[in-house]
């Protein structure tokens, strides 16, 4: 079976343009989206984005807001079964097992939300389980997701910051828990030595 070619129209090719690069695109939508704008629980699950934020990020990307609408909406869908599947995780604590789980659970969540350094991540899950260990203290898998995020963010050469509570959302972790783990663990003062 023969194409002809004359019948579909041209493609401009963006490909050479890295800054438009979909891959790209996304993660300079989604960046800004959880650096500037704050999500909650019930938006991710049940809302839509809100126009005005959409608007708000078009204006200052200067990309089209239908773009921006769809790439919004499918972050918002795939966080929506991310938290389903960390949600059905529950089991007794193993500490070989754990360090594992908590790798693949951020490698899924870098892959959906590709606002932070994940090999940086990766090497703060030793950290954070040493820390856990000596303190004999051993939170959920999502509270612990969400002080990776927070560390690695912080150690970032990044001047604004992810959202404090867009990263417990990302993470499903409550606020509660994310301080408490926190301020037991005195995380803010490790991370300025």
């Amino acid at each position: 079976m023969s194409v002809d070619i004359g019948k579909f129209p041209r493609f401009v090719e963006f490909s050479a343009n890295r800054e438009f690069c979909v891959k790209n695109l996304r993660r300079l939508v989604l960046d800004f989206y959880l650096r500037n704008c704050t999500i909650r629980n019930i938006d991710v699950l049940e809302k839509r984005v809100s126009i005005g934020v959409i608007d708000k990020i078009s204006k200052n990307l200067l990309y089209p807001s239908q773009l921006i609408e769809e790439i919004l909406e499918t972050f918002r869908l795939d966080i929506k079964y991310y938290l389903r599947l960390v949600d059905s995780f529950k089991s007794r604590y193993n500490p070989f097992r754990l360090e594992k789980r908590l790798r693949i659970y951020l490698h899924k969540l870098s892959r959906i939300a590709p606002v932070f350094d994940y090999k940086r991540a990766r090497s703060n899950i030793g950290s954070l389980l040493r820390l856990l260990r000596n303190f004999n203290f051993y939170p959920q898998l999502s509270t612990q997701i969400a002080c990776i995020i927070y560390a690695t963010d912080i150690k970032s050469k990044n001047n604004v910051k992810l959202i404090q509570l867009n990263i417990r959302t990302i993470s499903g972790c409550s606020g509660y828990a994310f301080h408490k783990i926190r301020n037991k663990l005195n995380i803010d003062k490790l991370l300025k030595n």
